[in-house]
């Protein structure tokens, strides 16, 4: 890889996630490897889903398409991954839960790490309790 690099390929990511966790195992994701390459070979590289601009004004125009009044400060972003979805959904002014049931085992390992603006709104263990909380909002349960 690094020699097509070098001989002058485009370095494309589908994403740019900084861990990747299979088996309760970490690894290097995507985004991890993507600034190993670009290190390596001087090599600047695009990604064309999360966090890119594109991917998100994608998945806003295919909202607005049930909602015309759809805006990126209406949207709630959930995820795993603090930093390859999160952070760019925050930059746009999406408010952000971060689940600690993947990549993160609690929210301290990363959290406190993060740039003030980047850090997520609302924290939770699974979405089993993001189900309830909204659950009991919706029947009044609160």
């Amino acid at each position: 890889m690094i020699d097509f690099l070098l001989d002058g390929a485009s370095l494309v990511g589908m994403h740019e996630t900084s861990i990747y966790a299979k088996n309760n195992k970490r690894y290097p994701g995507v985004g991890a490897i993507l600034k190993l390459l670009e290190f390596a070979t001087s090599s600047s590289y695009s990604v064309v889903g999360k966090p890119s601009l594109a991917f998100y004004d994608e998945a806003l125009a295919r909202l607005k398409m049930q909602n015309s009044d759809a805006r990126y400060e209406s949207i709630t972003m959930i995820s795993d991954d603090v930093k390859g979805d999160l952070g760019g959904a925050k930059e746009l002014g999406m408010k952000t839960i971060f689940v600690t049931s993947g990549k993160y085992k609690s929210a301290q390992e990363i959290v406190p790490l993060l740039e003030e603006k980047l850090k997520p709104d609302l924290v939770y263990k699974n979405m089993q309790e993001i189900m309830e909380k909204i659950w009991r909002k919706v029947t009044g349960r609160l």
